[in-house]
């Protein structure tokens, strides 16, 4: 799912080639299937909004060959800690992956920061995104259906007294006591 968002970043920015690697109808195909809502403003009309030169983005989201198509002319540098983004932020348009008041301060270009959880509040505290000076985005939309899947996972291994079969599991056993019984049961 990040990959995908990322590509919707990509091309609605229009930093991906107009008619490049993904067209019109798979962009219309993924905010269907989102729910990805347009802002208010467009990043193009933000004030310190340019093409990008440099992005400093998480390792291990996409291919160095996947980010050459799809960031065509961009120097992409890709970072495994918000320390290495930090150090790497000076001349950087975006950030994808960490917010840090740190990275910013080094990154007086920066115009977004994307980052992978569905709360924001940690990026509150840094000052240019409180000010509006830096855009922050989050993954909302795309975890919200996850976390559903996982709090009813949760919810029926609780239900089914998982944990307690779970426990026994170390020793190889398999315990049919009455204290599993108690609460939902077949």
């Amino acid at each position: 799912m990040r990959a995908s968002l990322l590509r919707v970043f990509f091309i609605t920015c229009g930093i991906a080639a107009s008619g490049g690697a993904f067209g019109q109808s798979d962009f219309s195909e993924l905010v269907e299937q989102t729910g990805i809502e347009a802002g208010d403003v467009a990043m193009r009309d933000v004030g310190n909004w340019r093409k990008p030169e440099k992005i400093v983005i998480r390792s291990g989201i996409l291919s160095e060959e996947e980010l050459e198509r799809l960031l065509p002319g961009i120097d992409v540098v890709q970072v495994g800690s918000a320390a290495e983004a930090a150090a790497n932020a000076r001349g950087a348009d975006a950030i994808i992956g960490w917010c840090s008041e740190q990275a910013l301060r080094r990154g007086r270009d920066v115009a977004w920061v994307q980052i992978f959880s569905a709360g924001a509040e940690r990026c509150m505290s840094t000052e240019r995104i409180v000010d509006g000076d830096v855009v922050l985005t989050n993954m909302q939309k795309m975890s919200s259906p996850v976390l559903a899947e996982h709090a009813i996972a949760l919810a029926l291994a609780l239900a089914r007294r998982l944990p307690f079969y779970a426990k026994a599991m170390p020793d190889g056993q398999w315990r049919s006591s009455s204290d599993a019984r108690s609460g939902m049961h077949s």
